[in-house]
């Protein structure tokens, strides 16, 4: 893979990186990284998803990907 993908969480705010959603190879197949965090604040979780798709990716293989995924 060319990239990456990140998240900058604040320190006022408490994040989980949730392994156990990396579902499927699919969307890795389309040149394409992701990862989801939970966010808790106030005791509300909030689960937050991050992607990134290469810009010489194939845009429509990406999408295909991301209906997969979702």
């Amino acid at each position: 893979m060319i990239g990456g993908v990140g998240a900058f969480v604040s320190d006022s705010l408490s994040a989980v990186k949730r392994d156990d959603l990396e579902l499927i190879n699919d969307i890795q197949d389309y040149s394409a990284e992701y990862m989801f965090l939970d966010i808790i604040k106030n005791n509300s979780h909030y689960l937050i998803g991050c992607f990134y798709r290469h810009p010489s990716g194939n845009i429509s293989e990406f999408c295909m990907g991301l209906e997969n995924l979702f």
